[in-house]
């Protein structure tokens, strides 16, 4: 199979998933400090446990 190069880089990403499907995925620019974290989590983390249907019977 022919491979194709392209000139590099790279993205971070913040994502979630379950046994039944994947939550949210955001993208992260730059250095991410604690206070850019916990804004992640509260922007995608429960919403997208209650989009896929767990309850209260999630870990993070």
């Amino acid at each position: 199979m022919p491979t194709v190069k392209h000139g590099g880089g790279s993205i971070m990403l913040w994502g979630c998933f379950a046994a039944n499907g994947t939550g949210a995925l955001q993208r992260v620019n730059g250095i991410t400090k604690k206070e850019d974290y916990l804004q992640i989590l509260q922007d995608n983390l429960k919403s997208s446990a209650r989009r896929l249907g767990l309850g209260r019977s999630w870990v993070f």
